[in-house]
């Protein structure tokens, strides 16, 4: 295919799903269960407006860091792009308080000097 067509054509871009999806990195401290962790954090990304039940909200472990258990939570939202930074911002803040209510640190990174 020659370049001209692929820089002057519009591009559509096709997906599994209609709905846009949304990774929020997010680390727990290692003393935390992981298995309450996750349910916590669905649970709490579930109850905000505009994020989709279908398909269910994830929470994955994504590997370990120096001062947490790294992990993704990955939800699918509504597709109008005036409620993205509202979404985000809700998970954010429930993501949060859904923590602090259940005793789970987000641990912030720790330098030696």
């Amino acid at each position: 295919m020659p370049n001209t067509i692929v820089f002057t054509s519009p591009v559509q871009v096709l997906t599994g799903r209609p709905q846009p999806v949304t990774d929020w990195a997010i680390g727990v401290d290692y003393n935390t269960p992981l298995p309450m962790a996750r349910e916590t954090l669905v649970r709490a990304i579930q109850e905000i407006e505009g994020i989709y039940p279908d398909p269910e909200p994830k929470v994955e472990v994504s590997g370990c860091g120096d001062s947490a258990i790294d992990g993704v939570v990955r939800y699918w939202r509504a597709p109008q792009r005036v409620e993205t930074r509202r979404i985000q911002t809700q998970a954010a803040m429930a993501l949060k308080q859904a923590c602090d209510r259940n005793h789970i640190s987000i641990p912030y990174p720790i330098r030696p000097v």
